[in-house]
């Protein structure tokens, strides 16, 4: 891993550690001190053990910066003029909301892969690229028809993506910024090609070929509702809605999938390949799969049982859970729940729009209210997270609740590339971490 760029100030700064072997011996070091360009402090330890033969053993990293981005940042607690603790999300130095209100997605993943906003030019350029890689081998869509529809939509999706490197990843030089660069372009035009092929094999319809004539999310939700007898009429509130929800998606700073994928990065494995193992990692339901148990829960729940829901979840013996509260990273509102319930919220409750009311959006935001004002819910800082709306929305788009995590795939696609990207940029040394082992020592093997 490459060694953050130190001023000279920096350099003289240190942190003294003062540590007790069990021999009683002290070991005193000096750890160099640096700082984000918010001031934030960070002790680079990369040469710890090798100094002084001391592992740091930090278990899931929490209190570790595994590496350095320009990316994306969060900031977990501020404090707002109506005295609501708010998280912020910003790519690139933008908030979240702004760019999900008056950028699209595809304009917000060209600002992820290449630092700004695009130009009208280099937007044209981008947006054609992508229209004319949307297409899918035939390989590939043979390999989506040979799993049964019963099939997890995300174990389909990670074995296309085996098709996919096996058909471009030997054409492409990874030590060349314009072969990566191509080639991250086809796989953020090919994903929703993916997600709408596998949802379509899944209820046994022929696939909808791409239109070249609509944009990215237009085009998508074409390739999912419609059918070869009817074009579904695609309303732009549908277009929006789905357009904002994928750029809030769009990436996270470091989370587990995007930690994966640059740790199979920094083995110098090809990007699709990456993208693969970023794949598997977000399917899991502590990550991807979350907004899937928050529509599951909600389904259950009435206007009547709030007071009982609130109770089983404060309650320690009650295995209940609640999900789409709280969140691992933030202290206070996850802005990108703020941002997707305002959206969600206009759109349900505007008489002119062409979605229909959902009486679970009403248990929602009963729920929520009924939370945040409750003491126990205050105290620990747990405000609804981006999964707690974000399944509420796409379920008010007709998208099925097996699509979720395809749909969080797609849109994290943009951000796994960026990091990807930055890793090949930095040299990434490869990833190869200390482990805390407490199993048996060593013991002769008894063999007659």
């Amino acid at each position: 891993m490459t060694q953050p760029v130190m001023s000279e100030n920096e350099i003289n700064q240190q942190a003294k550690i003062l540590a007790q072997l069990p021999n009683g011996e002290y070991i005193e070091h000096h750890l160099p001190l640096v700082q984000d360009i918010y001031g934030n402090p960070y002790l680079i330890t990369s040469n710890l053990y090798q100094e002084t033969g001391i592992s740091l053993y930090d278990e899931g990293l929490r209190s570790t910066a595994t590496a350095e981005s320009k990316i994306t940042r969060i900031i977990p607690f501020v404090q707002t003029k109506n005295n609501s603790p708010q998280g912020i999300l910003q790519y690139r130095g933008y908030n979240v909301k702004s760019l999900a209100t008056a950028c699209s997605f595809l304009e917000t993943s060209y600002l992820l892969l290449h630092g700004n906003l695009p130009s009208n030019i280099e937007f044209k350029s981008f947006s054609e690229d992508i229209t004319l890689h949307r297409i899918l081998d035939k390989q590939t869509e043979k390999m989506i028809e040979s799993y049964d529809r019963q099939t997890n939509p995300m174990v389909i999706l990670i074995g296309t993506m085996s098709s996919l490197a096996s058909r471009y990843e030997s054409n492409y030089d990874m030590h060349k910024v314009e072969d990566r660069q191509a080639l991250g372009h086809r796989l953020i035009a090919k994903m929703p090609t993916l997600c709408a092929y596998i949802h379509k094999h899944r209820i046994g319809q022929r696939p909808i070929t791409p239109d070249d004539s609509l944009g990215h999310t237009a085009n998508f939700l074409h390739m999912l509702l419609s059918n070869q007898s009817t074009t579904a009429e695609i309303s732009q509130e549908h277009i929006k809605i789905l357009d904002m929800i994928l750029t809030l998606h769009a990436d996270h700073q470091m989370a587990v999938s995007t930690f994966v994928a640059r740790s199979v990065t920094s083995a110098g494995t090809p990007t699709i390949s990456s993208i693969a193992a970023a794949i598997a990692a977000l399917s899991g339901p502590l990550h991807g799969g979350a907004n899937e148990r928050v529509v599951d829960m909600l389904s259950d729940i009435s206007d009547t049982q709030i007071d009982d829901i609130i109770a089983k979840a404060k309650d320690p013996n009650d295995p209940f859970k609640l999900f789409g509260f709280g969140h691992r990273v933030y202290k206070g509102m996850d802005p990108r729940a703020s941002a997707l319930r305002e959206m969600t919220l206009t759109l349900l409750h505007d008489k002119k729009s062409s979605i229909e009311p959902d009486p679970m959006f009403d248990t929602a935001l009963k729920l929520e209210e009924a939370a945040l004002n409750d003491p126990y819910f205050i105290e620990r800082n747990l405000f609804p997270n981006v999964d707690f709306y974000s399944g509420i929305a796409l379920r008010a788009l007709g998208i099925p609740k097996e699509l979720f995590t395809v749909i969080f795939a797609m849109s994290r696609t943009s951000g796994w590339i960026a990091h990807i990207e930055e890793s090949w940029q930095q040299k990434t040394a490869l990833y190869r971490p200390k482990q805390y082992y407490t199993g048996v020592k060593e013991r002769p093997l008894d063999w007659p």
